[in-house]
C-alpha cells in the first residue's frame, strides 16, 4: 500500500469591521456561497438588504513549502460595509499550534483565554484592531485543533467582544456548519476571477525528483500542489494546498520492471470501490478503506515499469478533477 503523508493545515475565520479590498468580487444575495482557497460551501443567511461580496488571495513560497491564503466574506448593508469575515489558510510541512497562530493577531491590549464555541473548546486572543479612521474595533481571535489532523480554526469577531456574539454571529455560525458538514466543494479555486495571486510564485512549477529519475511539471489545474519530503523507497506525495478542505494528496512511484497486471494480482484491496474517471490508457487498481474516505488507486504501463498513482483521501470514485495532474505524472514518467 502507498503511505499518506499528513500536512499542517490552519484555517482561520477573521470578522472585522474594515479591510482590504481587492477587484472582481463575487457577490451574493443569500443561500450557497463557496469559499475558493479554503475549499468550503456554507449556506449564506438571507436579510434584508444584505449583500455579501467574496474575494481570495494566497501566496506560495516553494522553499519550505508554505502556502497561505485567505478567503474573506465583506458583509454589505446598502453601500455600507457593516462587518467582513475572513478564513485564513497557512499550511506547512508539519502540524501548526494555536498559539503561533494567535500571536499574528495583530491585536492592541491582548488578553488570552479559553471558552466553548458551537460545543467545541476553543483558545481565545482578546483586545481591538485598529481599522478605518484609527478606530480601535473590539476583536477576538480563537484556534481549536480538530481530532487526531492537523486543523486548526480561528475565528476573529470585531462587532461583539463577547463570546456569545460570536457564536451567534450569523456568518460564522455559517462557516462552521460547513466545516463540520465535510462536504467537498470540488472546486479548482486558482481559476475563478475572484481569487487573486498577491506572492511571487505560481502554481504551475517543475519538480525534479532524483530517486525516480523524472521531472514533473505541475500543471495548471485550478489548484495548488505541493510536494512533500519523500523517503527513497517511498512514493512520491502530493499535498493538495488550494482547496484546503478536505485534505487530499496524490502519490505515485514507478515500480521497477513490472506491469500493471502484475501489479494488481499481488494487492490485496479492502473494499469494493474504484476509481472512475480516468485518463484514457490508466486502469484502476484496488481501493482500500482510509480514514473517514478511501485510497484510490490506478495503474499506466510505462517503459520503466508499472506507474501507480493513489489519491487519498477520497469521499467517492470519481477522480477525474485529477487527471490534469495524472496525466502530467504520466509524461514525466515516460520522458
Amino acid at each position: 500500500m502507498i503511505v499518506s503523508f499528513l500536512r499542517a493545515l490552519v484555517i482561520g475565520i477573521v470578522w472585522v469591521q474594515a479591510g482590504a479590498v481587492i477587484a472582481q468580487p463575487y457577490v451574493y444575495e443569500s443561500g450557497p456561497a463557496l469559499l475558493p482557497l479554503a475549499g468550503l460551501e456554507l449556506e449564506l443567511p438571507f436579510e434584508n438588504g444584505v449583500q455579501y461580496r467574496v474575494e481570495s488571495r494566497w501566496s506560495y513560497q516553494r522553499a519550505g513549502s508554505k502556502a497561505e491564503g485567505i478567503d474573506e466574506i465583506a458583509t454589505y448593508r446598502g453601500d455600507e460595509r457593516v462587518a467582513t469575515t475572513q478564513v485564513w489558510v497557512i499550511q506547512r510541512p508539519r502540524p501548526v499550534d494555536c498559539a503561533p497562530v494567535l500571536q499574528r493577531m495583530p491585536f492592541i491590549d491582548a488578553a488570552e483565554r479559553s471558552a466553548m464555541l458551537w460545543g467545541t473548546r476553543f483558545a481565545l486572543r482578546e483586545g481591538s484592531m485598529v481599522g478605518s479612521g484609527l478606530k480601535a474595533i473590539p476583536a477576538v481571535a480563537g484556534c481549536v485543533r480538530l481530532g487526531d489532523s492537523p486543523v486548526l480554526m480561528l475565528f476573529l469577531h470585531a462587532a461583539a467582544i463577547q463570546v456569545g456574539g460570536i457564536e451567534s454571529a450569523p456568518v460564522p455560525r455559517a462557516l462552521w456548519a460547513a466545516v463540520e458538514s465535510g462536504k467537498d466543494a470540488r472546486i479548482p479555486p486558482l481559476s475563478r476571477f475572484e481569487v487573486v495571486n498577491v506572492g511571487t510564485e505560481s502554481a504551475t512549477y517543475r519538480q525534479r525528483f532524483d530517486h525516480l529519475g523524472i521531472e514533473l511539471e505541475i500543471p495548471d489545474d485550478g489548484s495548488l500542489w505541493s510536494a512533500l519530503a519523500s523517503p527513497a523507497d517511498q512514493p512520491v506525495a502530493l499535498a493538495r494546498r488550494f482547496p484546503a478542505l478536505p485534505e487530499r494528496y496524490v502519490e505515485f512511484i514507478i515500480v521497477a520492471n513490472t506491469s500493471c497486471a502484475a501489479w494488481r494480482a499481488k494487492q490485496r484491496p479492502s473494499t469494493a470501490g474504484a476509481a472512475v474517471g480516468l485518463p484514457e490508457g490508466w486502469k484502476a487498481g484496488p481501493s482500500y478503506d482510509y480514514r473517514d474516505g478511501l485510497n484510490l488507486s490506478a495503474c499506466r504501463d510505462v517503459p520503466r515499469g508499472a506507474l501507480v498513482v493513489t489519491i487519498l483521501p477520497s469521499r467517492g470514485t470519481d477522480i477525474r478533477p485529477y487527471a490534469p495532474l495524472i496525466r502530467a505524472i504520466e509524461t514525466a514518467a515516460r520522458s
